[in-house]
């Protein structure tokens, strides 16, 4: 963006910029409706009798040029603001508060995350995939409950793991035993069948 540009002029090629966007049709591959294991993304047409191609009438459009938005607004929110990556509460020092807003990356954990969002509010900085007030509330409900979950099971696991060997232990003994009588049975069944054949 040029220093010329105003604020009111901005709103204005906002305002173009989501019209165009209204009317813009969805450049898909050619055939994407005919063929399933076509990805749903756009790839120019390229085939020599191709009818989309040659730009036939009824035929899918292609993207051009004239389809783009006004080069002042791109890599700009609805709001107009400008997004920028955020990983750590660092970060946010960087951000101009008026002109861009912080988006959190999507490998950041509850933790972090939330350091992020306090010194966001602090700064009077917005954050961009999420409300401040609602999230902060989910993702400390969150850190409590695994903290809990944490700390109750190891008094538990113990005496249940006992339990749990002492069964293995059992249901072992009992399938030796099973083992040792098929065995007994098939030694007794093969001196039968030896004393038939000696006779």
């Amino acid at each position: 963006m040029t220093a010329k540009t105003t604020a009111k002029s901005i709103a204005e090629l906002l305002e173009t910029r989501r019209r165009i966007k209204a009317k813009k049709p969805d450049f898909l591959i050619q055939d994407y409706h005919k063929r399933k294991e076509l990805p749903r993304k756009w790839r120019k047409p390229r085939g020599l009798h191709s009818k989309m191609r040659m730009r036939k009438k009824g035929h899918p459009k292609q993207a051009e040029i004239g389809y783009g938005s006004p080069k002042q607004t791109r890599h700009l929110d609805r709001k107009g603001m400008r997004r920028v990556p955020v990983s750590s509460a660092k970060n946010l020092d960087a951000i101009d508060k008026i002109a861009e807003a912080a988006v959190i990356r999507h490998g950041v954990g509850l933790k972090k995350r939330l350091e992020i969002l306090k010194a966001a509010e602090q700064k009077g900085i917005t954050v961009a995939n999420t409300s401040h007030a609602k999230i902060m509330k989910k993702i400390e409900d969150k850190l409590k409950k695994e903290a809990k979950r944490k700390a109750a099971p190891k008094q538990e696991s113990e005496p249940k793991k006992a339990a749990e060997k002492a069964e293995a232990k059992e249901k072992q003994g009992e399938e030796l035993k099973e083992e040792e009588l098929k065995d007994a049975e098939k030694r007794e069944k093969d001196k039968l069948l030896t004393k038939r054949e000696t006779r």
